[in-house]
């Protein structure tokens, strides 16, 4: 018994030391299971590898927190876009062919994006960054503006409550009135040159807020 041990370990030693000098890698592109995979058969004629386990979904190989595009057609999602590190609550087309994002986030890949992004057509990062200190929950997109909405009360180091414009070719505040939420704003359209908001709030301006909208 204790030979069969040494000869056991000796091939354990072996075998780890054939795998350690292929320098082997994991492979990215594999999809990944949510639960126990406990049986593996490649099938070469179909070109195709069969998993059996304890599992109820298999999930893409790639991480998709927050955020994700999918074909509206087929459901399938692209690959490889940009990832933010928080929450993204909201998106809004630049009609262009790509988006902004707005969230709880303080990075999108890696780069400093504070609450408010914007993605190229391409899928790439844009270098557009104005900075909001809090959450982003909704945002409309007229011409070169971008309305935002949400819990925050300082747009590019300027006192904003709530409810911003930006100029989408510059990142910087638009001057916009006095345009002021007491409370989160959580949705807002956009009508016929008008800016319909709601949200959390009681006050608009101010004012006791009801079904008015802000004309712009």
């Amino acid at each position: 018994m204790k030979t069969d041990r040494i000869l056991l370990t000796s091939a354990c030693i072996v075998l780890g030391s054939a795998l350690f000098a292929q320098n082997l890698t994991l492979d990215p592109t594999l999809w990944q299971l949510d639960g126990g995979g406990f049986c593996v058969m490649e099938d070469t004629v179909a070109d195709r590898i069969l998993v059996g386990g304890e599992f109820n979904r298999v999930l893409p190989h790639n991480p998709i927190p927050y955020g994700v595009e999918v074909d509206a057609a087929s459901g399938f999602m692209t690959d490889g876009l940009p990832v933010a590190d928080g929450a993204v609550r909201c998106a809004a087309p630049d009609g262009n062919g790509g988006w902004f994002l707005g969230g709880d986030f303080g990075q999108v890949d890696g780069q400093f994006r504070q609450h408010l992004a914007h993605i190229l057509p391409d899928g790439s990062l844009a270098p557009w960054n104005p900075v909001v200190n809090g959450k982003v929950f909704t945002m409309a997109v007229k011409g070169d503006t971008l309305y935002v909405g949400g819990v925050f009360t300082v747009v590019n180091s300027t006192s904003r409550s709530n409810l911003a414009a930006l100029r989408i070719s510059t990142g910087a505040n638009v001057i916009w009135s006095t345009a002021y939420a007491d409370d989160t704003v959580r949705c807002m359209a956009l009508n016929s040159g008008r800016l319909y908001v709601g949200g959390d709030f009681t006050q608009m301006n101010s004012w006791p807020a009801r079904a008015w909208p802000l004309s712009r």
